[in-house]
């Protein structure tokens, strides 16, 4: 039901105008009318941003939504030391060697969400069906025009990246810490717990725990469900998170940037400006409230 309602809003954004699909999309969402005039509400600025992005910054975005371009970025930014180890990027399937590549590695659609092949162990794997699939996925990212109100995103260049599969000293897939960062500054992070099984498959319930810039738990939901008795510790070198996560964050009013950070090494995962499409429900509302206080959006006119 969940896929089927995530297809249906693919649709509506893709046949609907713009701001038609935003306000309806909002309304239904969270029961309320979108302001785009004013927002105030951290989910309405979210919204506003969509377009901003779109009109002001589409060239940037669109290098650093691609999971392979990001990696220019990423370097100039903080270096390349903060960098997974890729193995290969190929623009089909078939140009994909398996024989030469590591038991365990994952394999991304560069401009995607969720569309990952994540491979524990290569020898249980059907390598010809996997071909199709990833295959099948590059086609639908290059040729869709529904995201969600995101598709400037997209260049319709899309390509499949393999990198090295991540694992703790435990052997265990590591959960990311996702910084949200306002105008430049990290003002409160969100650990997810069970988001990955064993296998690399999809974890059913997922724990979203926030935390403020000084480590202290925060009593709300984005999303997700919190727990306070699953108590997360501070990575030792946290301090230089928040410095990799600024220095990201400073050319956009907002971004979430995802990190890794394995056995005191610190891995980049992500960028993303519109964290679940703006569909996030914040509870309290206070909170949706106070994080809008956090956002200045920029003094510019969009064209809706």
């Amino acid at each position: 039901m969940i896929k089927f309602k995530r297809k249906l809003r693919l649709l509506m954004s893709d046949i609907l105008p713009p701001k038609l699909y935003m306000m309806l999309a909002y309304a239904y969402i969270y029961r309320k009318k979108l302001n785009l005039v004013k927002p105030k509400l951290f989910s309405e600025k979210i919204w506003w941003l969509k377009k901003y992005y779109e009109e002001y910054q589409k060239e940037l975005l669109q290098l650093c939504y691609d999971k392979y371009t990001v990696r220019k970025y990423v370097k100039d930014k903080i270096g390349e030391k903060y960098l997974n180890t890729i193995y290969g990027v190929y623009e089909d399937a078939e140009e994909i060697n398996f024989d030469n590549l590591p038991e365990s590695f994952v394999i991304k659609v560069t401009q995607s969400w969720g569309k990952n092949f994540i491979c524990p162990q290569k020898a249980q794997v059907n390598i010809d069906e996997k071909k199709e699939l990833l295959n099948t996925w590059l086609k639908e990212m290059n040729t869709t025009k529904a995201f969600g109100g995101e598709s400037f995103l997209l260049t319709g260049k899309a390509k499949l990246m393999c990198e090295k599969f991540l694992v703790d000293e435990k052997g265990k897939i590591p959960e990311d810490y996702r910084i949200y960062c306002f105008n430049g500054k990290p003002e409160f992070i969100i650990y997810d717990i069970n988001t990955t099984n064993a296998d690399g498959t999809h974890g059913s319930n997922i724990i979203r725990n926030v935390y403020d810039k000084e480590w202290m738990f925060i009593d709300v939901q984005m999303g997700r469900p919190n727990n306070k008795q699953e108590v997360i510790k501070k990575p030792k070198n946290y301090e230089e998170m928040l410095v990799v996560a600024k220095k990201l964050s400073e050319d956009f009013p907002f971004v979430r940037v995802d990190l890794y950070n394995i056995d005191g090494k610190i891995i980049f995962g992500e960028l993303t400006w519109i964290p679940m499409g703006g569909n996030c429900i914040i509870e309290p509302k206070s909170f949706d409230n106070y994080l809008g206080e956090l956002l200045d959006l920029p003094d510019v006119k969009l064209h809706f």
